[in-house]
């Protein structure tokens, strides 16, 4: 991953920084699909989905990349693959989402979203609760995702390298 960007656009991924108070989003990962003034569509790439798959995607099962990507409509499905012919919309550099893409490329299945109000996501950047970097295909499908966030976070090096290897619980240093 390159050096951290300053700012939130389609491509970005949100790493939750461990320096803010514990929540159920502790050290997720998301990938912003759609941002602007008015929301932000994120998928989260940290959690695996290991429930029954939804009505009708049961021909996908082969598919061996699959995430929780959110609370917000939990029975939407999204596949991300870097079929760049597979009439789907970039979401950054060898990344794709929707579309029809050939089965031998690699695809992902996420399930579900998550959705920012306007201006949410900006004012929790600005609070310091996620720090930002530029979305790599790797951390989707090279990287198991109990390791992602701790991979992205030392990926965007300087003191990062070092938050990343913070303990989950910071009293237990």
């Amino acid at each position: 991953m390159k050096k951290g960007t300053k700012e939130i656009k389609k491509g970005t991924i949100l790493l939750k920084s461990p320096e803010v108070s514990k929540t159920p989003f502790d050290r997720s990962v998301y990938l912003v699909c759609e941002h602007s003034e008015n929301a932000t569509i994120g998928l989260r790439l940290d959690l695996p989905f290991v429930e029954e798959l939804p009505l009708g995607v049961d021909e996908l099962d082969p598919i061996t990349v699959r995430r929780s990507g959110g609370t917000t409509q939990k029975k939407e499905v999204f596949l991300l693959h870097t079929d760049p012919t597979a009439k789907g919309f970039t979401v950054c550099e060898n990344l794709f989402l929707g579309g029809e893409p050939d089965i031998h490329k690699e695809i992902a299945l996420v399930v579900g979203y998550t959705l920012w109000g306007p201006g949410k996501l900006v004012d929790e950047f600005l609070q310091g609760e996620w720090y930002l970097g530029n979305m790599d295909k790797k951390y989707l499908f090279h990287t198991p995702p109990e390791q992602l966030w701790q991979k992205a976070v030392k990926d965007l090096g300087g003191r990062f390298a070092f938050v990343s290897h913070f303990p989950k619980e910071l009293h237990s240093n």
